[in-house]
């Protein structure tokens, strides 16, 4: 018995996950208290609050970001629209009586809007409960700060969650997708969805919850403190940039600086250099 879910946005599987259970509240791991160094928050309720916008991560992983400026970033051309000139006139602007028909070109910073290669991430937020909340945290900020300097160079990213627990012949899968390639990065989101403990913890662990008894059972879901063996996706698109199940034997996550060079080895698999 398998369950697959799909979630278009973080909003629509926060929703999904704050649905009724019919377990009992003291056998939800979501609901207990305390338990900050495992969940990373002190209640279900600062959890949902932080999926809403983790601005403290957000800060934080923006300023690792900042320090990697990529080579060769050259000014793009792009119009600028006029009421009237200097410029060109646009006789398809002009035809159809649009209120500015003269365009000039000038030079911007900014990556064009929907150019570029697409860059697609498939992260895989399943952690076994060995996992340290500061290395689910150091992995998602460096993979937040790698869209991001990838977004600054030109490139389009596509980022989508996945979580996938199963036992026996049964499984449980979501995907999320937390940003498509023509979204700009919501950057206290996509932070919260791949470098906060609480993600998988307090969300994914509730969302399991709201399943229904018998999947609950052939997983494990709420026996003891099991909620499913954390396993890899097999099938991934050619292409794609897959992070596994996090297993705590991982070494490019155990400290910033390998969290570091792993950026950079990934932007240079996509022809990026840094400065």
């Amino acid at each position: 018995m398998d369950v697959f879910r799909q979630f278009r946005s973080p909003a629509a599987f926060v929703d999904f996950a704050k649905g009724e259970s019919d377990m009992p509240t003291y056998r939800r791991s979501s609901r207990t208290k305390g338990n900050r160094e495992f969940t990373g928050t002190s209640s279900w309720e600062e959890a949902t609050r932080l999926a809403h916008g983790w601005q403290e991560g957000a800060r934080r992983f923006a300023q690792q970001s900042a320090k990697l400026t990529p080579k060769g970033r050259k000014p793009r051309r792009t119009t600028a629209m006029r009421e009237v000139g200097p410029g060109v006139l646009s006789m398809g602007n002009y035809l159809t009586g649009h209120p500015q028909p003269y365009v000039t070109l000038q030079e911007t910073n900014r990556p064009r809007t929907g150019k570029g290669k697409v860059v697609r991430f498939l992260v895989n937020i399943a952690a076994s409960s060995k996992v340290n909340s500061s290395v689910i945290e150091r992995r998602g900020a460096a993979i937040t700060a790698l869209v991001s300097t990838l977004e600054r160079a030109g490139r389009r990213c596509e980022v989508v969650a996945v979580s996938r627990a199963y036992e026996g012949a049964s499984s449980i899968e979501y995907r999320i997708t937390l940003k498509s390639s023509q979204e700009k990065v919501n950057l206290p989101s996509i932070a919260f969805a791949l470098a906060h403990p609480s993600m998988l913890r307090r969300l994914v662990f509730s969302a399991r919850e709201c399943e229904g008894k018998e999947i609950r059972d052939k997983v494990g879901i709420g026996k003891g403190d099991g909620y499913g063996i954390p396993t890899d996706i097999k099938e991934i698109e050619s292409g794609t940039i897959y992070l596994s199940a996090m297993r705590g034997r991982d070494a490019q996550w155990k400290s910033e600086t390998a969290a570091t060079a792993w950026i950079g080895s990934e932007l240079k698999a996509q022809g990026i250099e840094l400065k």
